[in-house]
């Protein structure tokens, strides 16, 4: 079910949103690229975290309609202004601003029109600010991959459970700084000014694999819960079990691979967080 602007779109215009079409909602806003200095005698990177912001997306939301006239109803409201408020029991009383871009897909056969609609949700914070996990209990489940951040267990905390792979991105071999070099047309090769013996290394990525099952009145809670903590002032210590290693980082985007809700009661969840590693602590 889903509202824009208070009219329930499938009862007025019998337009039918496809389930697929979550996964661009829900995933996160990427970071904009903070201001840094990459000094080559030093580790990891000097980054400005004191007020991180995060960008606009968009997205596409893809429909159905099976009566011609109603579908073009639907095409004539939706262009009839650019801001539409979205509302869905997914989201409880929640409303998304969102603003109307372009139609990218469109066909019809006979009564049936299937189309896509692209939009652009430029007020990424007020999502953070209305879901909070605060109030919620921790979880009880055991972990058998454990990843905190800032001391909070993903888990326990947040209701992510961590998948297979998170060990093969922490033992990557980090990229190394290059130093002062020379290319000249007249020699072979090219000239290093340093030993070759030491080097700093340079900040790198990392993907976290994510799952959530959570109940549909809980969910963005936790999930949204999650990304607040990432995007708070100053850099975050991640902390894991394989190595009993800590790394300075912080959020990057992040990318939701499925999305589904069972029997209207249970959201199901993949997805992928990137984080830059700015520096190794142990």
């Amino acid at each position: 079910m889903l509202f824009i602007d208070n009219i329930n779109i499938r009862e007025q215009y019998g337009i039918h949103l496809n389930e697929n079409s979550y996964k661009g909602l829900v995933n996160w806003y990427a970071l904009k690229e903070p201001v840094s200095n990459n000094w080559y005698e030093y580790n990891g990177i000097e980054v400005d975290l004191t007020e991180p912001k995060l960008a606009s997306k968009q997205f596409d939301f893809q429909f159905s309609g099976t009566d011609n006239a109603k579908t073009r109803a639907f095409f004539d409201f939706i262009i009839s202004k650019q801001l539409h408020r979205f509302r869905m029991p997914l989201f409880g009383d929640f409303e998304f601003i969102l603003r109307y871009l372009s139609m990218p897909n469109n066909s019809t056969l006979r009564s049936l029109s299937l189309f896509s609609l692209k939009f652009i949700d430029a007020y990424p914070l007020r999502l953070c600010q209305y879901f909070d996990n605060a109030n919620l209990p921790t979880t009880d489940m055991q972990a058998k991959i454990k990843i905190k951040i800032d001391g909070k267990d993903l888990l326990e905390h947040y209701g992510v459970y961590v998948l297979q792979g998170i060990a093969s991105e922490l033992t990557k071999l980090p990229k190394a700084k290059q130093g002062l070099s020379l290319k000249s047309k007249f020699d072979n090769g090219s000239f290093y000014f340093d030993n070759g013996q030491s080097f700093n290394i340079d900040k790198s990525e990392i993907n976290i694999k994510c799952f959530i099952r959570q109940p549909i009145n809980i969910w963005a809670n936790y999930y949204y819960g999650l990304l607040k903590d990432l995007i708070k002032p100053n850099e975050r210590i991640l902390e894991e079990e394989f190595f009993y290693k800590s790394y300075k980082c912080y959020y990057k985007s992040s990318i939701v691979e499925d999305f589904g809700i069972i029997n209207n009661r249970i959201v199901v969840l993949k997805f992928t967080i990137k984080l830059i590693l700015i520096d190794y602590l142990n």
